[in-house]
């Protein structure tokens, strides 16, 4: 028969900022049989001791000033509201009623608050582990709106639905954001599933850090902004195109002409300036919406005519402009302003009455005729009213000296 063994010690401190447990002590003090076996930190302390916790079999407890261990052969049954700690013959050594104060069930309160708002919103939420390998950071947690968008699992790799778009240099570029302590921002498409389009999802990724400031685990934070993504392309092809016709418009004219010059310096191509004669007296004689409908069927014809890979434009009015693609030589542009001219043989129908129109076009080479955008666009126009000047339906050349003849 072997005495209980009581031995004197300073378990922990009770933070202060956590409301107590309350706990009540019952116990007999029984003979115990066989080996002694430490179950750590039971109480013995004046009123006023407070248990930390219970976790699996260990009984977690602290003091307002100190706890001392019994040592003794015990067993644990985990009830529904107490704990009995039994000896090997079935005595009861200790009865745990443990009661929760006010202020942790406010806290519970707060904490199941703070779960059902993350599963609610639409937003995906996830916590991963820190493996940034091949496979990506497996799932530790996840709201219901990543894993519903994810079809991933707890322990899958998170990103697996993302797996054709995430190579090394993605996963570099991870690793630099997150070492330099920056969030990791990325757009990625969803492939399309079940009922479901294609879409955009925005991803974003952090460090979750411990007090010590320590990183232990990722933070994935997953949108869906295809509707936005719909929004920024259909403002930015608003930007560049002509809303009568849907051609591209001045700024995208610009645009093409400053890149093709900047990336290309050495390639030759030209630029076709053209403008319609006679246009205004079919807006005086049949009216503004007769007119509209007209520019929108020459503007038809027009990309007809042009190659694959020519740029053709609205600049505003009866204005067109069209860029081409790089020339084998200057003289290839001659031919691709008759085709342009060739596209007003026949009438054009509207309001059940057939127009005849045509056009002068100005023509001029880069790098030949400007050493920049500005200097060439200026002189297609100098050779677009020399066309003009020289009886309309014609195509000019650019040339320094006086305009002598014009071709077509």
């Amino acid at each position: 028969m072997r005495a209980l063994s009581l031995s004197p010690r300073l378990v922990a401190w009770l933070p202060l900022a956590l409301t107590p447990l309350y706990l009540l002590l019952v116990w007999s003090l029984a003979p115990v049989l066989g080996p002694a076996v430490g179950i750590p930190s039971l109480i013995w302390a004046p009123a006023g001791a407070y248990v930390f916790g219970l976790r699996g079999g260990l009984i977690l407890a602290a003091g307002a000033i100190a706890a001392h261990e019994l040592t003794f052969h015990v067993r644990v049954e985990k009830m529904p509201d107490y704990t009995l700690v039994r000896d090997l013959i079935g005595n009861t050594v200790m009865l745990l009623l443990v009661g929760v104060s006010g202020g942790l069930r406010e806290l519970l309160r707060r904490l199941r608050r703070l779960e059902a708002a993350v599963h609610s919103t639409q937003e995906g939420i996830a916590v991963t582990d820190l493996e940034l390998g091949e496979a990506g950071p497996r799932l530790r947690f996840a709201n219901a709106s990543f894993l519903r968008e994810s079809g991933v699992r707890t322990g899958a790799p998170a990103l697996a639905r993302y797996a054709a778009q995430i190579d090394a240099a993605w996963r570099h570029d991870l690793q630099a954001a997150l070492h330099g302590g920056q969030p990791f921002v990325r757009q990625l498409r969803m492939p399309a599933s079940g009922d479901r389009a294609e879409r955009v999802v925005e991803l974003s990724i952090d460090l979750v850090r411990d007090r010590a400031g320590r990183p232990t685990e990722l933070v994935l934070v997953q949108r869906d902004v295809t509707a936005y993504k719909r929004l920024e392309q259909r403002l930015a092809h608003q930007a560049q195109h002509d809303s009568l016709t849907g051609l591209p418009n001045r700024l995208a004219f610009e645009t093409r002409l400053h890149s093709q010059i900047r990336d290309s310096p050495d390639a030759p191509f030209a630029v076709l300036l053209l403008d319609l004669d006679g246009f205004k007296t079919v807006n005086d004689t049949l009216g503004h919406d007769a007119g509209d409908a007209l520019l929108v069927d020459v503007s038809q014809r027009l990309k007809a005519a042009v190659r694959s890979g020519d740029l053709v434009a609205r600049l505003g009015g009866d204005e067109f402009v069209v860029i081409t693609s790089p020339l084998s030589q200057d003289a290839d542009a001659r031919p691709l302003a008759e085709r342009l001219l060739a596209a007003f043989r026949e009438p054009f129908e509207v309001r059940a009455r057939f127009l005849a129109l045509h056009a002068s076009v100005g023509v001029s080479l880069w790098p030949a005729h400007g050493p920049d955008s500005s200097s060439l666009f200026k002189h297609a126009d100098v050779a677009m009213y020399a066309a003009k000047q020289r009886g309309r339906n014609g195509v000019y050349v650019f040339t320094p000296a006086p305009p002598e003849e014009a071709l077509g």
